[in-house]
């Protein structure tokens, strides 16, 4: 049986591989700016998602929205240094 690739996988691989090195230099370049930049992120994929799954009758994914929300937010609500 020959192995299956996913598309989706490599591409994650090849990005976390080029662009990992320089996001961990700008995070210790300016961390408030990066935390503000994430948690910005994090509240429109939050709004987006939410309201994608309402309309298209998926309600259900609030739930797990509102944990994944929340763990990253508390992990972020503090200033950088």
């Amino acid at each position: 049986m020959d192995a299956v690739v996913n598309p989706s996988e490599v591409l994650l691989v090849r990005a976390t591989h080029e662009f990992g090195p320089s996001m961990v230099s700008l995070h210790n370049a300016a961390p408030e700016a990066v935390r503000r930049t994430v948690l910005a992120s994090l509240i429109s994929w939050f709004v987006l998602d939410n309201a994608g799954s309402i309309a298209s009758g998926n309600a259900s994914k609030e739930l797990f929205n509102v944990a994944v929300l929340l763990l990253a937010v508390g992990l972020l609500r503090r200033p950088a240094r």
